[in-house]
């Protein structure tokens, strides 16, 4: 059985704690150097939009023989493998995410989450390009309940890293303007 990491809970109020630390920031620096501060508000709302994706996203997950247990605010939510469409781990992205696709059999709808699965030891670059065993766990028992489940239908490992560079050009662009004002 394989359980997603206790520090979920942290990536849950990643978008608090960053509007914390900005407005101590804000009053506890002087007037004279509020102009840095000022020039990393567009990074903080880079931040921001990316924690509140992963807030909406991430559940802590257990993943046994049988299915997922999600939990969620409603209490745990059980998912068969049978019905997970697709789930891959994001590549140079530390600490590591597995992303999952499910269809939702109440709703009928796919569903998307983020796990945070059980951290590494060590942080090597052959350490954030290689997928954790939860993740293989998961794909494995889907490619057995599943006969339609294909890894070809999973997403690129490396999209959520090249969004988050393509995303983080306009806030630096932003940032020098803001720098030289």
């Amino acid at each position: 059985m394989y359980k997603s990491s206790s520090l979920t809970f942290v990536y849950k109020c990643s978008p608090l704690l960053l509007l914390v630390c900005f407005f101590v920031g804000r009053h506890a620096i002087p007037e004279s150097d509020l102009k840095l501060l000022y020039a990393m508000a567009p990074l903080l709302v880079f931040a921001l939009v990316w924690s509140v994706v992963m807030l909406k996203r991430i559940r802590s997950v257990e993943a046994n023989d049988a299915h997922l247990v999600i939990k969620t605010m409603r209490g745990p939510k059980v998912v068969q493998y049978q019905d997970i469409e697709w789930v891959y781990q994001m590549a140079l992205i530390n600490p590591p995410f597995i992303s999952l696709q499910y269809r939702d059999v109440d709703s009928g709808m796919s569903q998307k989450i983020l796990i945070v699965p059980p951290f590494r030891s060590r942080v090597s670059l052959s350490a954030i390009l290689a997928e954790m065993e939860m993740t293989a766990y998961i794909r494995e028992k889907a490619l057995a309940a599943n006969p339609g489940y294909a890894r070809e239908n999973e997403p690129s490992r490396y999209l959520a890293f090249i969004m988050m560079i393509l995303s983080v050009l306009p806030v630096i662009f932003l940032m020098r303007f803001f720098m030289k004002r």
